[in-house]
């Protein structure tokens, strides 16, 4: 048996990978990733907007109320596509981010931060995680980035600049929002 690829098959294979991997963009950008960044981001930028501006009486009910609004947003989102594009892995995402928000919640109560500003990182934290897990089974270098880069500005806020916390995790909302927005337009 001969192992050895000539020239030309070895550029069809290119060839093909590289329209594979055009059409993994533009499955991303008409799917759904780019709504739940769009979705999240929003939530995230007024979630800490509310924390840096509103009196902490409040900033509890803000997060409740944002994130409630979120989740509600996210699963019909996942409802309305699954339905209209059959969508493969569905139902696998949508049982991923219910056991996430369980073990999620579990890892909070076991790990009992001392303060809101430590359960907000733990959870971004947390949030970032997953995003890098979602990346690596999706193959997505840019949620898998952004996983990354958000988990870097997450710790480095809370440890060299704590004051600016709320501002810097505001303009990562704004990030993903942008991301989200630059997706669903540049890769359809």
């Amino acid at each position: 048996m001969n192992a050895q690829v000539s020239s030309q098959e070895a550029e069809e294979a290119l060839k093909l990978a590289d329209q594979t991997a055009r059409r993994m963009r533009r499955m991303l950008g008409e799917g759904t990733m780019w709504a739940y960044l769009v979705i999240w981001g929003t939530v995230w930028a007024l979630g800490f907007l509310g924390d840096a501006f509103l009196p902490p009486a409040w900033t509890g009910r803000a997060w409740m109320a944002l994130d409630g609004i979120g989740i509600v947003l996210s699963f019909g989102l996942g409802l309305y596509y699954g339905q209209r594009f059959r969508v493969r892995h569905g139902a696998q995402m949508g049982l991923f981010w219910l056991a996430w928000l369980v073990y999620g919640g579990l890892i909070v109560s076991l790990a009992r931060p001392q303060s809101a500003f430590q359960v907000g990182v733990l959870v971004t934290t947390l949030a970032m995680f997953a995003y890098v897990v979602l990346a690596i089974w999706a193959r997505s270098t840019l949620l898998g980035g952004l996983g990354l880069v958000i988990t870097v500005c997450t710790l480095a806020a809370y440890y060299l600049w704590p004051a600016g916390f709320n501002f810097v995790m505001a303009l990562v909302g704004l990030g993903m929002l942008a991301s989200g927005i630059y997706m669903h337009q540049a890769w359809r």
